[in-house]
């Protein structure tokens, strides 16, 4: 509040330039989809998010998803470090590669560390080039 400035009730007060636009609202997203795949296993998408400041049951600190495109289904491994990341994606892919009984075309990540490093990088590329 301001002490010392007199306001008469009728006075109009115009809103500056920063205040309008700070006032804007952003469109919302779209609820349809925009490019999903149309095939089982074309797009996973992935993504690694800890440490969490709670240690799970199992001593997990970090956990790791993988969401197929298509079918919008989600593994969510729980992790103690995040060199593990590898061993889930190979986990995930024997495991769903498995039961759809086709094969992974495309991972999609944030290019973290998790999935930039050496350890991960290296397989990446041996495998799909």
């Amino acid at each position: 509040m301001v002490y010392g400035m007199n306001l008469k009730p009728n006075d109009t007060m115009t809103d500056c330039k920063v205040c309008i636009q700070s006032k804007q609202t952003a469109t919302p997203f779209s609820k349809e989809p925009k490019n999903r795949s149309s095939q089982l296993l074309g797009v996973i998408h992935s993504d690694f998010s800890g440490p969490m400041r709670v240690e799970s049951i199992g001593r997990s600190f970090y956990f790791a998803t993988f969401i197929d495109d298509c079918s919008r289904f989600v593994h969510v491994y729980f992790l103690r470090s995040k060199d593990e990341v590898k061993s889930a994606f190979l986990e995930f892919k024997a495991y769903i590669e498995n039961k759809l009984n086709c094969k992974i075309k495309t991972l999609r990540t944030d290019q973290g560390l998790e999935y930039v490093g050496p350890n991960f990088d290296h397989y990446l590329v041996k495998k799909w080039n």
